[in-house]
């Protein structure tokens, strides 16, 4: 990507790039995404660039190998996340908004994805899926008790992936399973879905009108790693179920609810109480 950028304003070769060019080419990309972005592309550049040089398939270009990475907004390993009470409100005001489209239409539903945005939220939150990975799913994907994530059957070009290139299964509660049916029941036979974006609007409108911060749908993925920690299964297990390789990536998935706040410490068991 960044090798095109340059060759249509006519750089072809490493040794033509000029600081010049470099700046601007990071002034274009900061309006569009972050600095952990843009360092990461341009880390994949140099290392193209640090090969071609020790083959002699390119000459040096001090302009890229010699430039620092952008500084990067620290990551933070705590966060408030939403509570089951504040996903379940959310949930509520999507179905209340389908039920004002369906009415409106006279029964028929002109708005039938305000259903399907409250069907995917509750998938998300139950399976700990990735949006990518809930899109992919089918009815086949479902079964054994447990939701199958596994790259897609094709050529490598062209197949989708899993993030990881690692099948995994999420074994759910019965209950669970019959959300995420229902999930695919509406999918079923529809040409067109919901797109990521549109998901994220809507779910942030149904926060406001539920009075509850707007949360994403990455969120739901760690709250359900947070709810799933809380009621006693282990990290590693977790771990697997998020497709996580390192069992530390699932730590930083645990977050905190807002009314945490009123916890009080519980007296652990064999202190003998207070006397």
């Amino acid at each position: 990507m960044v090798g095109h950028w340059f060759e249509l304003r006519g750089i072809r070769l490493a040794s033509e790039i000029t600081p010049a060019l470099v700046d601007a080419y990071l002034a274009e990309r900061r309006a569009k995404v972050t600095h952990r972005t843009i360092n990461r592309d341009w880390r994949a550049w140099r290392l193209a660039i640090e090969w071609g040089v020790g083959r002699a398939l390119c000459a040096p270009c001090p302009a890229v190998l010699d430039r620092e990475g952008l500084r990067e907004a620290k990551r933070r390993t705590r966060r408030v996340l939403p509570s089951p009470e504040e996903i379940a409100r959310v949930i509520d005001r999507l179905r209340e908004r389908d039920a004002r489209a369906t009415r409106a239409a006279g029964g028929h539903g002109s708005e039938p994805r305000n259903r399907g945005a409250a069907l995917a939220v509750r998938a998300l939150y139950v399976t700990g899926l990735r949006i990518a990975e809930l899109q992919r799913l089918t009815h086949a994907d479902v079964h054994d008790g447990a939701v199958w994530v596994r790259p897609e059957r094709g050529a490598a070009d062209t197949a989708e992936p899993t993030k990881g290139y690692r099948e995994r299964a999420i074994r759910l509660s019965p209950e669970g399973l019959a959300i995420v049916r229902e999930y695919l029941a509406w999918t079923s036979g529809r040409t067109r879905t919901f797109s990521e974006s549109w998901l994220l609007k809507t779910v942030a409108a149904a926060c406001k009108a539920a009075k509850v911060p707007v949360f994403g749908l990455h969120d739901l993925r760690r709250a359900a790693a947070t709810e799933w920690h809380r009621s006693g299964i282990p990290a590693l297990k977790i771990a697997a179920w998020l497709g996580h390789s390192d069992v530390r990536t699932t730590e930083l998935y645990l977050g905190e609810y807002r009314s945490d706040s009123e916890l009080v410490a519980p007296l652990p068991r064999g202190s003998g109480g207070v006397h």
